[in-house]
């Protein structure tokens, strides 16, 4: 949905009731596309559905009847968690298989034990998708459409008669601030936890800047081309604290299967002549080459997050986001703060 002059200068309670709509939408769109939930671009794009929709529903909780709020967005929350390992699970896949092309022969059962525990792990997330992603997603988009078209339940909040433009200008400075303050935090620290935080922030942002491509009064056109570009190196980065996880869970499970393994030679009358006969070390010596790997490639998104993006090129972002603002209705004064967050 893209925002017009007419939108924005309407009532923020009718235009938030009009975005949350949209994006309900899009959501059961996808999700009529996912059938069983194997395929990976389907999949894709029903989770980035649902994160919008829970995106536009916390932005403008205040402006939305209380029983369309905070509870379907819960609700929606554990739909999306119960996708997320088939979501990581596709990621680790490609990564393997890429790394396949490049990897010592000695390596290739490791890979192929791997993607082994990756396929069990998705397909038993897939097994359960009907009763966990579903039937659910069915029956909340249902209530949550319900609820957005009710007139009944009052909000409160004093926005609710202002321009739309108004609304969307506090919330992009809020949000503005937010991401402003973990990318600081995540660039000086380059620690894990915070990195996280940024992603989540940006993408925040960004859903919300979204609907203003191509708007006459402010257009976030060339905003959110930049947040893409940070969103891909916050996002690999994502990716690959997910691979090191995965890798970290297989190698105990490894070993464990080939103790299990050599046990049995033992209690088959074994001598020590065929344990060591009967020894695999090339399993386990390839999953830690895979580890050596993938956490090579966190270190290096770490280095790139710090040299690609200095502290004068989130001001500019952050700036940019904050004339947005201003051009839909935010005071300078405001903006002012949001510039001041940004160079901190």
């Amino acid at each position: 949905m893209t925002l017009d002059d007419e939108r924005l200068d309407g009532p923020a309670g009718l235009g938030a009731r009009a975005l949350c709509m949209a994006l309900l939408d899009t959501a059961q769109e996808t999700h009529g596309q996912l059938g069983d939930g194997a395929d990976a671009n389907a999949l894709h794009d029903f989770r980035v559905a649902v994160r919008r929709l829970r995106t536009g529903l916390r932005a403008c909780e205040a402006l939305l009847p209380p029983a369309a709020g905070r509870k379907p967005r819960r609700k929606l929350g554990k739909l999306a968690r119960a996708t997320a390992v088939a979501r990581e699970a596709d990621v680790e896949m490609t990564w393997l298989a890429a790394h396949r092309e490049h990897a010592a022969p000695k390596n290739q059962p490791a890979i192929d034990w791997l993607v082994a525990h990756v396929t069990e792990r998705r397909q038993g997330c897939c097994a359960k998708f009907s009763a966990e992603v579903d039937r659910p997603f069915h029956k909340a988009a249902i209530r949550l459409r319900a609820r957005l078209l009710s007139r009944n339940g009052h909000c409160a909040s004093a926005e609710i008669h202002a321009p739309l433009g108004q609304a969307i200008a506090n919330l992009l400075l809020a949000q503005a601030n937010a991401l402003g303050q973990a990318l600081a935090t995540a660039t000086r620290g380059a620690e894990i936890a915070a990195v996280h935080i940024a992603r989540i922030e940006a993408k925040r942002l960004r859903y919300l800047l979204d609907p203003l491509r191509n708007c006459q009064r402010a257009d976030s056109t060339q905003v959110v081309a930049t947040l893409r570009e940070l969103q891909d190196v916050l996002g690999d980065l994502h990716d690959a604290v997910a691979l090191c996880d995965a890798i970290g869970d297989a190698l105990p499970k490894a070993a464990a299967a080939e103790a299990r393994r050599l046990h049995g030679v033992v209690a088959d009358g074994g001598t020590q002549a065929a344990l060591k006969a009967g020894r695999k070390d090339d399993l386990i010596a390839g999953l830690l080459a895979l580890d050596v790997a993938a956490h090579e490639r966190l270190r290096a998104g770490l280095a790139a997050l710090q040299r690609d993006w200095p502290q004068d090129r989130m001001a500019a972002m952050l700036g940019a986001v904050a004339e947005l603002a201003v051009a839909l209705g935010a005071n300078d004064a405001e903006s002012d703060n949001a510039r001041v967050v940004a160079t901190d």
